[in-house]
């Protein structure tokens, strides 16, 4: 681990690079650029489940083979009929992008582009489907911002639906990120990575405070990254 200090510095020399919002009940503790545009990664799966709960967006089971499989997904070695439980958390939990595609497919990009901008989210859009390296060559990717997951978890906090959408957050299984040195804490998240991001979203609560930590690091070097994401968290965590 890194010391405050250390992480410190390492915002000072990548601050264009880095996004970071710390909250306690909502209330702002620490924020660094909150409405830049950052890549996104895999963190914008998280606006495909809040539109298909508060859509009540549904599709009837449908068999693995009819899925266009990517090549890291983990439904390449299935082969029985699945249902949306099943598709989301494979989708939230393992971050698989060949469910994830097919969700962006049975909705459609424009329909969850036009959901995200009339629900609020100014710095949220989705220009690619998941592996699409073509689209990346020809400039097109996703993307979020601290303040956008912030209004994405306060909507949600606050909807009938928060049961159904955090059950899917609390399973997730990747912890190398915010969570890394959070021992014995339940926290529930989604993180994101590409080359060149370096993302994670993650809700807890430290008694009586539910606290939301969202960072986005586009563009710095991955043991950098890497150091911050885990360190920062802890250190805000134990200013608490």
């Amino acid at each position: 681990m890194i010391t405050y200090n250390q992480c410190t510095a390492i915002m000072e020399k990548y601050n264009e690079n880095i996004s970071y919002g710390f909250y306690v009940n909502f209330d702002t503790e620490f924020v660094i650029n909150p409405d830049k545009k950052m890549i996104s990664a895999s963190i914008i799966k998280l606006y495909i489940l809040y539109y298909i709960l508060k859509m009540n967006f549904n599709i009837k089971k449908i068999n693995s083979s009819e899925i266009i499989k990517t090549e890291d997904s983990l439904l390449n070695f299935m082969n029985a009929d699945i249902n949306m439980d099943f598709l989301i958390s494979m989708m939230i939990d393992e971050s698989d992008n060949a469910a994830s595609n097919l969700f962006i497919d049975k909705i459609g990009i424009f329909k969850l582009n036009s959901f995200i901008k009339n629900n609020g989210f100014k710095n949220t859009v989705l220009e690619r489907k998941f592996l699409d390296y073509e689209a990346i060559k020809n400039g097109k990717n996703n993307y979020t911002s601290v303040n956008d997951i912030k209004k994405l978890f306060y909507d949600v906090l606050h909807s009938y639906y928060e049961k159904d959408f955090m059950k899917f957050l609390y399973m997730q299984k990747d912890k190398s990120k915010s969570a890394f040195y959070l021992n014995n804490i339940r926290t529930a998240g989604k993180t994101g990575e590409l080359y060149n991001a370096l993302n994670d979203v993650i809700l807890y609560a430290k008694g009586s405070k539910n606290v939301l930590s969202t960072v986005f690091i586009n563009n710095v070097p991955d043991i950098i990254a890497r150091d911050f994401i885990t360190s920062m968290s802890y250190h805000l965590y134990n200013k608490l």
